[in-house]
């Protein structure tokens, strides 16, 4: 399994799977699954109504509890700060850990504010070892960095070939968060995975489609959240795979690494907390970064 490295020294793993809209009982079986391909990142969300059933696997599972990368999210009726502590121990409970790896706030709406202020607090005192967003537009992602103390770990969002969030990507490296895909295979839609050019690439080097996405991901440094279950297709990955600029969105992949602003980097308090080395950028530079985003309103759950 490869691994990147978070704004504050936590590693996460490059490929995980999503329980989104699996039963108890599909959880049940593919979680289990996962863990023995070996997986290592499992991604839920309060909004799932599945945390109970992930933590039963979980405590099932003989893979020691520090090899693993537990991921949540806090739904948006949950948003202020006493609200998101609350929230938070209510999702601690069902999945039966004591820490979270990774904790994001799943759409900004409502006081997202008060919820980021309490998971700073909540990432001091090491019940969270990461904390992030998801489906946030340029914008908000940049409101949120400019006016906070730390800056989003991570930010989730749909990502796959026909959706590439190349300038969402530069933004979020250029502050050193990492944007990670939710839905690479596009929830398995026929018009990506029967695209004849991606269809022509993955014959080209003797792979399925759904690995070469994954592979292009992995080159992206975009870590990907699948939904799939793990027998369906395996993710075995092939170096030297790059994929044309076709049908994308927003132009071409620019590269750039992660540079995280001078208030990013956490205090010592969660397990693997440490410093990146990499140049600061400094608030002015995010806030002439504000001031150039359009304003983008629709978010996608």
């Amino acid at each position: 399994m490869e691994y990147i490295r978070l704004n504050n020294g936590v590693e996460m793993p490059k490929l995980g799977l999503g329980v989104f809209q699996m039963t108890d009982e599909q959880v049940a079986e593919a979680v289990p699954a996962a863990l023995d391909a070996g997986y290592r990142l499992i991604d839920t969300a309060s909004r799932y109504y599945n945390e109970k059933a992930l933590g039963a696997a979980l405590d099932k599972t003989s893979v020691p509890r520090e090899e693993l990368f537990i991921t949540t999210k806090l739904w948006f009726k949950d948003h202020g700060y006493e609200q998101t502590k609350t929230a938070l121990q209510v999702s601690l409970d069902n999945l039966g850990l004591d820490y979270l790896d990774l904790y994001l706030i799943h759409q900004p709406f409502g006081d997202y504010y008060g919820a980021w202020r309490a998971m700073e607090d909540l990432l001091d005192e090491g019940k969270i070892r990461a904390i992030g967003v998801s489906n946030f537009f340029p914008d908000r992602y940049l409101d949120l960095v400019v006016h906070n103390r730390v800056v989003p770990a991570v930010n989730q969002r749909e990502t796959h070939p026909f959706n590439q969030q190349i300038d969402m990507h530069d933004l979020a490296a250029k502050h050193g968060t990492i944007l990670q895909a939710w839905s690479p295979l596009a929830q398995g839609n026929p018009e990506v995975l029967n695209d004849p050019t991606l269809t022509a690439i993955a014959q080209a080097h003797g792979k399925t489609l759904p690995q070469v996405i994954l592979r292009w991901l992995i080159q992206r440094d975009i870590p990907r959240r699948r939904q799939e279950h793990p027998r369906a297709a395996a993710a075995r990955e092939h170096r030297g795979v790059r994929l044309p600029a076709h049908r994308r969105r927003d132009g071409g992949h620019r590269g750039t690494r992660p540079r995280p602003i001078e208030h990013g980097v956490h205090p010592p308090g969660p397990p693997n907390a440490g410093a990146s080395t990499h140049p600061p950028v400094t608030r002015e530079e995010a806030a002439d970064d504000v001031v150039s985003c359009p304003q983008l309103g629709s978010l996608c759950i």
